[in-house]
């Protein structure tokens, strides 16, 4: 069987085909700024060369069908047709509490899913045009949902609730859930492999690190604490994309010692504020950092929202 992984963004297709006889990797690549200016896809060839593809695509199912497209190029594809693939898998960001594991995408699933937008208003829409774009060009195809938070349902209620009234929770579903569950489950099974040792033996700490990071305590094989909580951006370790968890005598009651930043500023950031200390805390510890600005021209806006994601406050 060959199944078709696909990473939806609200502005990027990432995906890889994988031939599950020997789970091998047939082809990937990403399509990014979709909407906007300058779209292109990006795709690894099979002798590990690169190459970009520039293509107007307006919205994910242009996307869905240029990759469809180049899976099957007599040139650049890996497949002779789409009647190869034997499935389609989507990461899901955000399941709420209604999913602790994998699922086949039904029209109930998709409604369960959909419901639960309000937690994930950036990330749970995008996943929804993807499954819809594969929908509307292979309406037989089998879809499968892995979701970030299923891993993290088998926290006990001391490990996810907040210090908060209750109602919070019985009327918003406010708790901690945990994110990047697909990875903190697969390197605590591949850490238990190499040991020698069955999962259910072990008690780790997994660690995902990257632009956006998290650790989990897995005991037995299930997660039992996670730093990410209620979004993303709660009591994480700071990364490139996310400032981390404040201590609320961080930032003084007045703001005198901060300002918001200008976008529209002719130096942005100005030039003095190209390395900056910035305190941050968490439930764990307190640890300073230190923030080297990605910054560029005006028509660099990916780099302009890292940083205004990293320091919605600056010093002046």
């Amino acid at each position: 069987m060959k199944i078709l992984v696909l990473n939806c963004g609200s502005s990027s297709i990432k995906y890889k085909l994988y031939d599950m006889t020997d789970h091998s990797v047939m082809a990937q690549g990403g399509i990014e700024k979709i909407g906007l200016p300058g779209s292109f896809l990006k795709m690894t060839l099979p002798d590990g060369t690169k190459k970009i593809i520039e293509e107007d695509i307006p919205e994910h199912t242009k996307g869905v069908q240029f990759i469809f497209h180049i899976l099957t190029d007599p040139e650049l594809g890996a497949l002779k047709s789409l009647e190869e693939l034997g499935a389609v898998g989507h990461r899901m960001v955000h399941g709420g509490e209604k999913f602790n594991q994998s699922v086949l995408l039904t029209p109930e699933v998709l409604e369960a899913f959909t419901a639960c937008n309000d937690l994930a208003p950036l990330h749970n829409p995008a996943n929804l045009k993807g499954v819809n774009a594969v929908s509307a060009l292979l309406p037989s195809i089998p879809q499968v949902g892995v979701f970030d938070t299923a891993f993290h349902q088998t926290m006990p209620d001391y490990a996810y609730m907040y210090a908060l009234p209750y109602e919070y929770y019985e009327k918003d579903k406010v708790r901690r859930y945990g994110f990047h569950g697909t990875s903190h489950k697969y390197v605590s099974q591949r850490a238990a492999a190499m040991l020698g040792k069955k999962p259910e033996e072990l008690k780790l700490i997994s660690c995902h690190l990257g632009n956006g990071s998290s650790v989990t305590a897995v005991d037995g094989g299930k997660s039992v604490d996670t730093s990410m909580g209620f979004t993303p951006r709660s009591e994480e370790p700071t990364s490139e994309l996310q400032a981390g968890c404040h201590d609320v005598h961080d930032i003084p009651a007045d703001g005198s010692h901060f300002r918001h930043p200008d976008p529209h500023d002719d130096e942005y950031p100005p030039p003095h504020f190209q390395d900056v200390p910035y305190r941050y805390a968490d439930r764990r510890r307190q640890q300073f950092f230190l923030y080297r600005t990605h910054h560029g021209n005006r028509g660099q806006d990916q780099r302009r929202h890292r940083y205004l994601l990293c320091h919605g406050l600056r010093r002046q």
